[in-house]
């Protein structure tokens, strides 16, 4: 039962720095959610009933909730209802549009309403929660100090049980620590899915996770963030970074994943191309990624690169192109949540051409940490916002081939944003003061 009680500990603390606002001790036990869910409720599944774990893991839902209330009650005690037309707003409005007509489609296609709200919940309900929780001003004042040294920590633990995990497997899939969970769902389904945990005879590590793709892009950031403290630390801090990076870059390959590695190669490229050109415009940097997608298919439709996983990929394309309705499927349909890997046929099967209102929203979030002149009041604020940048960019093509919805990467994205977010504008503020 301790993995009760530690689920129930970080509850409460979520609960008292939200309310206590305690910035960074809310962040800290909303990181362990976000980078330990996984191991976290798929043990909690071996000793409590289903009906528990589903109301446990259900941690988004409650605090989308306690946010939308504070900020009402906020309104009510101390301000007015009027809505000033802001990005942030627009966003949010935005979010609103979509849940309630991908809803309605997906209602009137008579779908069942909790694989919807499931639906919901992996595609509106992080980007809507993390705006509203910096709305909420939950993120102001955040030492990022303590922010990055908290998840170089965490993430040196994560590529730590990678190693343990790679070294000593012996070759027997069921040792793996949610081999149980999912022969429970589905009788012999890691043993059908061999590939995905096997190759060249070796385990592609997961670590703390259930797939070496999410590992590998978690992995992701932790070796973007100690890149940077590499790229902008002096002397013998230099070499210790240095150090950390080729040790996050170990673990992502020992998760043997193509993703991982061309995740890094964009971020690094990005943030150096930002790095380099202070002045550059965000429409000049997105063309990295998209030109490494538009590359990757030519490979893919040459032959230069042939395996059966590449080309599978291609043809969920044309599937595309096939099953396309403008009007999208709606919410629990298989073709958003089942059958393909790319999260932009995901979202285009989903919205329909409303997809691009979910793209443009997409922009605005990232947009926004350019929108003003980038001047840093530290050094740990430049560290964190190179990362989020970088990590961010590398998305767009990550999206092209990978499902990723609802998954920790995604939610660390989100988080990070506002983060950044926040304290670009408190950066301003004080500048100007």
């Amino acid at each position: 039962m301790g993995i009760l009680l530690i689920i129930i500990f970080n509850y409460g603390v979520l609960i008292y720095s939200f309310f206590k606002q305690k910035t960074w001790l809310f962040v800290e036990a909303m990181l362990l959610f976000i980078l330990f869910y996984d191991f976290l409720f798929i043990k909690a599944s071996y000793v409590l009933c289903d009906n528990l774990v589903y109301i446990l893991k259900s941690w988004q839902e409650y605090f989308l909730l306690i946010t939308v209330l504070f900020i009402l009650l906020r309104y009510f005690f101390y301000g007015n209802f009027k809505i000033k037309i802001t990005k942030e707003n627009v966003v949010i409005l935005l979010l609103i549009f979509l849940s309630i007509y991908s809803g309605l489609v997906g209602f009137f296609s008579g779908k069942n309403l909790l694989n919807m709200f499931l639906s919901w919940r992996s595609f509106l309900l992080p980007v809507l929660l993390f705006i509203l929780i910096a709305k909420s001003s939950r993120l102001q004042n955040l030492p990022l100090k303590r922010l990055n040294k908290f998840l170089l920590i965490i993430g040196f633990f994560i590529t730590g049980h990678s190693i343990i995990q790679f070294f000593f497997f012996a070759g027997d899939l069921s040792s793996l620590w949610f081999y149980d969970y999912f022969d429970k769902i589905k009788d012999g389904f890691i043993d059908k899915s061999y590939f995905n945990f096997i190759r060249d005879n070796k385990l592609r590590a997961t670590s703390f996770y259930v797939s070496p793709l999410i590992f590998s892009m978690v992995q992701g950031l932790f070796f973007l963030l100690s890149f940077f403290n590499f790229l902008f630390k002096k002397k013998i801090a230099k070499v210790i970074y240095l150090l950390l990076s080729l040790f996050f870059g170990y673990g992502i390959y020992l998760s043997n994943t193509r993703i991982g590695i061309i995740m890094l190669f964009i971020g690094i490229f990005c943030g150096l191309l930002i790095y380099y050109f202070p002045k550059i415009k965000i429409s000049f940097v997105i063309l990295v990624p998209i030109l490494g997608v538009l590359f990757t298919f030519l490979m893919l439709i040459f032959g230069v690169v042939g395996d059966l996983s590449a080309l599978g990929r291609l043809k969920q394309y044309v599937d595309l192109y096939l099953l396309f309705t403008p009007l999208g499927y709606g919410l629990a349909d298989l073709k958003v949540t089942t059958y393909y890997d790319s999260w932009y046929i995901s979202i285009l099967f989903l919205f329909g051409i409303f997809a691009l209102i979910y793209i443009l929203v997409h922009y605005l979030l990232i947009n926004e940490l350019f929108s003003k002149k980038i001047n840093f009041a530290d050094i740990h604020e430049q560290i964190i916002w190179y990362t989020t940048v970088s990590y961010a960019f590398s998305f767009i093509y990550i999206f092209a081939f990978q499902y990723t919805i609802g998954g920790p990467p995604l939610l660390l994205l989100y988080l990070l944003i506002q983060i950044v977010k926040t304290r670009r504008s408190e950066t301003l503020a004080l500048m100007q003061y």
